[in-house]
C-alpha cells in the first residue's frame, strides 16, 4: 500500500493532536469495500487497513439507516471516516483481521452515534503469551492506520516475535509492519542514506511477508514497491510481469505497479502503455484510479488540456477527491484558465482539511503545507494581477521525498 498521503496530497498541515468525539479515539477514513447488517450487528470494512468496524444493533436507534448512508456512499465513490476505540480491540479468526467498535460515523454528509456502550477492555494478568501477542498486533495494527508509527511499531513487533502467532496474523503483522516501516522511510526527508535504512528494513518484511504467503500477489507486488523506493527498478519490473503471468487476475495492480515504476524512471510511453492497458480492462475506464494517472502522465508530458479532460471524467466517478482537484487545478493553470485553477485548489483545500484533521502533523505534511501556502500565493497574485497568463510547473514541488528517479540504493546487494 502507497503511503496514505500518496494521492490523497497533503495540503494542510494540523498543529493540534487528535481530539474526536471523545478522548483515546482514533480514526480510519477510505471508501467502503465490504460490510453486513444483520439482526446483531453492523459491520464495515475500509478500501485500506485490514481491519474491521462493528456496530451493536441493540445498543444504537438507527443502524439501518446508519448502513444505507454507508452504502450510498460506496456507490457514489465517497469516502466515510469511522471513529473507532483501539482498547475494543478482538480478532475475528474467520477472516483474520482485526476488530474494534465503531463509536462514531461521518458519511454522506450525515453524522451517526454508534456504539458508545460496549466497553473497552484490559487483558488480565493471567493472560497467555499468544493473547497478549494478538492483542499487540491488533493495537499496533489500530496506531499505524492512525498515523501514530511510535505506538505502533514496538505493538507489532512485540506480535511478531510471539512463535506461537497463528500463521495467518504473522502473515498480518509481516504485512502491517512492512508498510508501517516503508511510510516512517519515506517521511525521512530529505532523501537520503537514513531513509534507505529504514526501507532495508520494509524490503526485509515485505520479503518474510511474501515467504510466508507465496500465493499472495500483494506482497510480491509489496517487494515490488519497496524496490522501487530503492531504485532497483529493473527488479521491480521483473516482479510485476512475473505477477501477470502467476496471477492474470490481479491486473489491473500489475500495470498500476508498471505505470508507477515507468513514470519515476522518466518513461512516459512506457507508463502511457501500462495506464492504457489498465483502462482497457472491464470496469476501469471510467475509474478514478485509471483517469487521474492518465491525468497525470498527459501533464508530464506537456499536454495539460488532455489532463484537465482525464480529471474530469475521473471526478465524476469520485467527486471527493482532492488529488484530481489538486492536479486539475495545475493544468488549469498551466492553459492560463486561472480563476478555474484557483477554485479547484479551494476546493482540494477544504477536501483535504477534512481530512487531516486532527491528525499528528508529519515531515511531509509540513513539508507539502510550505510548498501549498506559496502556490496559494502565486495564484491569488497572477490572478489578480493577469488572470489568463499561463502558469506551469504549479504542482511541482510535491512528493519530493520519494517519486523520481534515482539510483540503485547502495545498501542493496548486486542484483
Amino acid at each position: 500500500m502507497r503511503r496514505i498521503l500518496i494521492g490523497l496530497i497533503v495540503l494542510l498541515a494540523c498543529g493540534q493532536a487528535f481530539a474526536g468525539p471523545a478522548p483515546g479515539l482514533l480514526r480510519a477514513d477510505g471508501n467502503v469495500e465490504d460490510g453486513a447488517l444483520t439482526d446483531q450487528l453492523m459491520w464495515v470494512k475500509l478500501n485500506w487497513g485490514d481491519m474491521k468496524f462493528v456496530v451493536d444493533r441493540s445498543k444504537v436507534p438507527d443502524a439501518k439507516a446508519m448502513f444505507d448512508a454507508l452504502k450510498a456512499t460506496a456507490s457514489a465513490g465517497r469516502s466515510v471516516a469511522i471513529w473507532y476505540d483501539p482498547d475494543t480491540a478482538t480478532i475475528d479468526r474467520e477472516a483474520w483481521l482485526p476488530v474494534f467498535v465503531a463509536r462514531k460515523l461521518d458519511a454522506g454528509g450525515k453524522t451517526f452515534v454508534g456504539d458508545e456502550k460496549t466497553p473497552g477492555h484490559a487483558l488480565p494478568p493471567t493472560a497467555s503469551s499468544i493473547e497478549v501477542a494478538e492483542d499487540a498486533l491488533a493495537r499496533g495494527m489500530a496506531f499505524m492506520n492512525a498515523s501514530q508509527p511510535e505506538k505502533a511499531l514496538p505493538l507489532l513487533d512485540r506480535a511478531l516475535a510471539e512463535a506461537g502467532l497463528a500463521p495467518q496474523l504473522k502473515v498480518l503483522g509481516l504485512k502491517a509492519r512492512a508498510s508501517l516501516r516503508e511510510n516512517m522511510a519515506l517521511e525521512d526527508f530529505p532523501p537520503g542514506e537514513a531513509r534507505d535504512r529504514g526501507l532495508i528494513g520494509a524490503l526485509d518484511d515485505a520479503r518474510a511477508w511474501h515467504k510466508a504467503a507465496p500465493d499472495d500477489a500483494a506482497a510480491a507486488f509489496g517487494v515490488a514497491r519497496v524496490l522501487e523506493y530503492l531504485g532497483a527498478y529493473d527488479e521491480a519490473i521483473a516482479i510485476y510481469k512475473d505477477g501477470l503471468l502467476r496471477w492474470p487476475q490481479e491486473s489491473a495492480r500489475v500495470y498500476r505497479g508498471l505505470e508507477w515504476a515507468y513514470r519515476d524512471m522518466g518513461k512516459l510511453r512506457e507508463a502511457a502503455e501500462s495506464i492504457d492497458k489498465l483502462g482497457a480492462l472491464p470496469g476501469w475506464n471510467d475509474a478514478m484510479p485509471y483517469r487521474y494517472h492518465r491525468g497525470w502522465l498527459y501533464d508530464l508530458m506537456g499536454l495539460p488540456e488532455a489532463a484537465i479532460a482525464e480529471y474530469t471524467e475521473g471526478l465524476k466517478a469520485q467527486p471527493d477527491y482532492a488529488g484530481a482537484f489538486l492536479r486539475r487545478s495545475c493544468s488549469y493553470a498551466a492553459v492560463g484558465r486561472l480563476k478555474d485553477a484557483y477554485d479547484d485548489f479551494k476546493t482540494a483545500k477544504t477536501l483535504e482539511a477534512a481530512f487531516l484533521k486532527g491528525r499528528p502533523v508529519t515531515i511531509s505534511m509540513t513539508f507539502d503545507a510550505k510548498r501549498t501556502a506559496e502556490v496559494e500565493k502565486i495564484l491569488q497574485k497572477t490572478l489578480a494581477e493577469e488572470p489568463n497568463r499561463k502558469l506551469g510547473g504549479l504542482c511541482e514541488g510535491y512528493w519530493d521525498w520519494g517519486f523520481s528517479a534515482r539510483t540503485r540504493s547502495k545498501q542493496l546487494p548486486s542484483p
